[in-house]
C-alpha cells in the first residue's frame, strides 16, 4: 500500500486521503471562545493519533489526539473540518456541549511524496477558532 508522507512527519493513508482530506486538518485553527482566543494546532497526523497543541486564554496544553474521519479530538475538545479553511470546534464539559466557528491560518508550504508501506490504521485530525450559537453541523455546512 503507498502512504502519503509530508514534509511535517505525517502518515496518511491513501485511502483515508482520498475519502477524509485528512492532510487539510493540518495546520492552526484559530478563533474566540467566550471572548478568549483559542488555537488549536495539528502538527502531523500519524494513522489514527495526531500531535497537537491547544491554547485557550493564557493556557496551553499539547499531546496525542485520536484522529477519527475528518476530526481530531484532544482530551474534551474537537475540531473538525470538511474544506480544510473553515471548521467547528467543539468544546464538551461533560454536561455542556458548545460549538464555535474556527479558520486555519495559512500552514506551511507541505511537499507530499509516497512510500511503499504503511503501518497502522487512518485517522485525522484538526484545530479551531469560534463564534458561538451554532451547532458543529451548522458550522460544517
Amino acid at each position: 500500500m503507498v502512504t502519503i508522507v509530508t514534509t511535517n512527519g505525517s502518515y496518511i493513508s491513501p485511502a483515508n486521503e482520498a475519502v477524509y482530506h485528512q492532510s487539510r486538518l493540518i495546520g492552526t485553527w484559530s478563533g474566540t471562545m467566550n471572548g478568549q482566543s483559542v488555537a488549536f494546532t495539528v502538527k502531523n497526523v500519524k494513522g489514527n493519533q495526531a500531535q497537537v497543541e491547544y491554547t485557550h486564554g493564557s493556557k496551553t496544553d499539547r499531546g496525542t489526539a485520536t484522529v477519527s474521519e475528518n476530526m481530531v479530538t484532544f482530551n474534551n475538545v474537537t475540531v473538525a473540518t470538511k474544506n480544510g479553511s473553515l471548521g467547528a470546534l467543539v468544546f464538551d464539559s461533560g454536561t455542556i456541549e458548545k460549538s464555535y466557528k474556527v479558520t486555519k491560518t495559512a500552514a506551511p508550504t507541505q511537499t507530499t511524496t509516497t512510500a511503499s508501506s504503511y503501518k497502522g490504521s487512518g485517522g485525522i485530525s484538526t484545530s479551531a477558532s469560534a463564534t458561538s450559537g451554532a451547532t458543529a453541523v451548522d458550522l460544517l455546512a
